[in-house]
């Protein structure tokens, strides 16, 4: 799953946005929602509770609800009453979907080692999931690989990015017909990264991809069919050990955010801003934050996130009891942190895990993300897990 490092611990209570404007009037500019000002967050609805992991929501052109949680998905027209869709894929890793201006509901997914058929399968479905076309294997080769992410552009186009370990490889897939047919894989990624966020519209008509390179980041920017390299931000005295979100916010600056661990940067959540003139960072929280997901507002950006609540001295032992984590929303623009709004509070007590399976010490492993998204009325949809009865569950809140 994840090639990340181990992260820990405990919190969370943020957010907010900025008034829903309409775009310059510019025929070249799409118009992407954006999140409009968030006052307060309904309470979360559970989703489900058979594997709690990784979950996403995306939204259709109409308002309705999709949501993945690892290989199960959800359909919801209000986002209080969920009902589960099949999946008719027999993979058991990473699942990423998106619905086209259309309303076609898009899906793929990630074999691990011991599936059988294909490493990347491609399906879709033009009646809200309840039937599905034939999987198309979207993988150059038979290699395995990790975490693909499926976006669809406002002029519909789809967008695949995925991790190929096996082969040191970041491919690139791009379909302009809907998924029926797909472009050779490219890869034009400077390096091979382990660790990458899903592509994200451009009010162009482009896209951008955030690539993790632990050190720095990198971004590829789609400008009609040719992919451009980016520098990013550079993690000063740490390592970026999550997987990246990017965001274009209304005003035209590029905004990316990851967490940052090391000896001098124990596990902060940072988002960093790029309107032209070089990156320039924003601390998310002044303590402990992991995993922000950014989705755009008028000049800035919302970022949902784990937060850690202060830790506790226990008045009897000499030692420190975990806290609990938040789950919170932060606004900000260029000029710093705007507003926050709690989420959900004391989602889980304990240590939070980055790297998928690959955690010691953590009893919460997959759980390093979780995809948001901009309804069309401008109110931000967060799923987050949260621990409950006999194991963990996924919830669903929606700003009001």
């Amino acid at each position: 799953m994840r090639y990340v490092v181990l992260l820990l611990l405990v919190g969370i209570s943020l957010a907010g946005c900025s008034d829903q404007v309409e775009p310059a009037d510019d025929p070249t500019l799409y118009s992407i929602p954006v999140v409009k000002d968030i006052d307060r967050f309904n309470a979360a609805v559970p989703l489900t509770s058979a594997g709690a992991a990784e979950p996403g929501v995306v939204v259709g052109p109409d308002g309705t609800l999709y949501a993945n949680v690892w290989t199960q998905f959800f359909k919801s027209t209000d986002g209080v009453s969920w009902s589960a869709l099949e999946n008719p894929l027999q993979t058991r890793g990473d699942t990423s979907l998106t619905v086209s201006p259309d309303g076609t509901l898009h899906a793929v997914a990630m074999a691990i080692a011991s599936d059988d058929g294909p490493r990347l399968p491609y399906i879709r479905s033009t009646d809200g999931g309840a039937t599905w076309s034939t999987p198309i294997d979207l993988a150059s080769t038979t290699s395995n690989i990790d975490r693909p992410w499926i976006t669809a552009l406002p002029d519909g186009r789809l967008v695949v990015v995925w991790n190929s370990f096996e082969d040191k490889e970041t491919p690139v897939r791009i379909s302009s017909d809907g998924g029926l047919t797909w472009a050779i894989a490219e890869t034009p990624a400077p390096q091979h990264y382990l660790v990458l966020g899903p592509a994200v519209p451009t009010r162009d008509g482009g896209a951008l991809i955030p690539l993790n390179g632990f050190d720095h980041m990198t971004l590829l920017r789609l400008h009609g069919t040719t992919w451009e390299a980016i520098d990013g931000p550079v993690a000063e005295g740490g390592s970026f050990v999550t997987i990246p979100s990017v965001a274009e916010s209304r005003d035209g600056a590029i905004w990316i955010a990851s967490t940052v661990g090391g000896e001098t940067a124990l596990n902060a959540a940072w988002a960093f801003y790029n309107a032209g003139a070089g990156w320039n960072g924003v601390k998310l929280y002044p303590g402990v934050a992991l995993m922000p997901w950014l989705q755009p507002t008028n000049d800035g950006v919302v970022a949902t996130m784990y937060q850690r609540n202060p830790v506790v001295l226990d008045p009897i032992l000499p030692n420190i009891v975990p806290a609990d984590w938040d789950v919170a929303a932060v606004q900000l623009n260029a000029s710093g942190i705007q507003r926050n709004v709690s989420v959900a509070s004391a989602v889980h007590n304990g240590n939070i895990c980055t790297s998928g399976a690959g955690c010691s010490q953590a009893d919460w492993t997959f759980r390093d993300y979780f995809q948001t998204a901009v309804l069309t009325d401008g109110r931000i949809a967060v799923p987050f897990p949260v621990d409950a009865v006999g194991g963990v569950e996924v919830r669903v809140a929606i700003s009001q």
